[in-house]
């Protein structure tokens, strides 16, 4: 009955992305348009090759596929398609290898699924984190292709695990693997009779690079990094700019566009100047505002202090890379749902803060003491270092399995 019931809601969001993209919905009506063409790469596939299928749901997740793909592809007659859900993750993935084939992910109705199995063949399955679809999975599984799901993480409030998704729990429990990010995603699960499990950990950690890359930005002051900044954490500066004028301020907003751009200009008045319009020979301006997109990850290397965004929102965005680069990191309140801000927390290298009140003192001390700040970072470093190592134990698995 869950079953039949499912094949209704993928009809339903079908029909919801196509009266979207009608109505002039961007995203729904790049989807849209996107997925009528989601045959035409899969014409370059070689199918003497061996074909690992790994599907991402969006940009980030796609990222933390790439250490695989590249141990993957060390492999001779291998190749790779990557598929993806979501429009940006699919026009944003610019990892090119000629093995690596990207595609769109049609939407999960039987007829696609199978049609999608025939042409692609593949020799595994590998879905990054969620995402997962039922109709492929069940496709996968019938035709004796096995299915793992990696750096993934589960708990109780999952659709999966209601009174409803029981067949579709009875389904995951038929995957090849389950790698979990923690110990406590796997306990779960063990509690629910799974038992193909293995705690990876997460591959994001081996994504990201430590080593530090220059800049054009370049100054002698203590440096605060707004990263992927929302409105709420670009408030919160406003308050206190004034009092730490000793600190190098950048921000790096999520949305670069110029609706978002003015609103940050305005917050700040004169006080700031757009990234592409400042004469790296003069004396920088007090606050910085990147105005481009793919400097985020490098500027991590010059700052000491970061602010990340998402945080009030509940969707707290990449914190791993400045840790990696050797910040100091703070975010909002609403973090709970993502492991490594607690881990981070637990370690003293991240804090979370609700107010200008609560981040004012700590900027003010960390900057104070040179040698406490030094400690702090190198402390970020080691334990991004000490995290690696995910990509090696499921490739390890995977390969066994071959």
């Amino acid at each position: 009955m869950g079953d039949f019931f499912y094949q209704i809601a993928i009809k339903c969001l079908t029909v919801y992305f196509k009266l979207g993209s009608l109505s002039g919905n961007k995203k729904a009506k790049e989807a849209i348009s996107g997925r009528k063409k989601w045959k035409e790469p899969l014409k370059n596939l070689d199918h003497k090759k061996s074909t690992y299928w790994i599907h991402a749901a969006s940009l980030g997740e796609g990222l933390m596929a790439i250490p695989l793909i590249e141990k993957i592809l060390e492999n001779i007659n291998t190749q790779i398609i990557i598929s993806f859900f979501s429009p940006s993750g699919y026009q944003n993935f610019n990892y090119q290898n000629r093995a690596l084939i990207k595609t769109y992910l049609p939407f999960d109705t039987l007829k696609n699924s199978n049609e999608l199995v025939k042409l692609v063949n593949p020799k595994y399955l590998i879905f990054v984190k969620y995402d997962l679809w039922m109709n492929l999975i069940k496709i996968c599984l019938s035709n004796n292709i096995p299915v793992s799901v990696f750096s993934s993480k589960f708990e109780a409030k999952q659709w999966y695990f209601k009174i409803y998704g029981g067949w579709a729990r009875k389904r995951l429990s038929r995957l090849s693997n389950i790698f979990t990010i923690d110990k406590e995603s796997k306990l779960f699960l063990e509690s629910k009779g799974f038992e193909n499990l293995t705690i990876s950990g997460d591959t994001r950690y081996d994504q990201v690079n430590n080593k530090l890359k220059p800049s054009k930005i370049e100054t002698d002051k203590p440096c605060l990094i707004l990263g992927s900044s929302w409105e709420a954490e670009e408030k919160i500066i406003s308050d206190i700019f004034s009092e730490i004028n000793e600190v190098q301020i950048i921000i790096a907003p999520h949305e670069v566009n110029s609706q978002r751009l003015n609103q940050i200009q305005s917050l700040f008045e004169d006080n700031c100047k757009l990234y592409s319009k400042i004469n790296f020979e003069d004396e920088l301006p007090k606050i910085i505002i990147i105005d481009q997109i793919g400097l985020l990850a490098d500027l991590y290397s010059i700052s000491d202090i970061a602010f990340v965004g998402g945080g009030f929102s509940g969707k707290l965005h990449n914190i791993i890379e400045p840790a990696a680069k050797g910040n100091f990191i703070f975010f909002g309140p609403n973090f709970q749902k993502f492991p490594e801000a607690n881990e981070m927390i637990n370690q003293s290298i991240a804090y979370s803060i609700n107010s200008h009140l609560d981040i004012i003192e700590m900027i003010k001390k960390i900057i104070n003491d040179k040698e406490a700040l030094t400690l702090a970072k190198q402390k970020s470093i080691d334990f991004v270092k000490n995290k690696k190592g995910a990509t090696e134990i499921i490739y390890r698995k995977l390969m066994k399995e071959k």
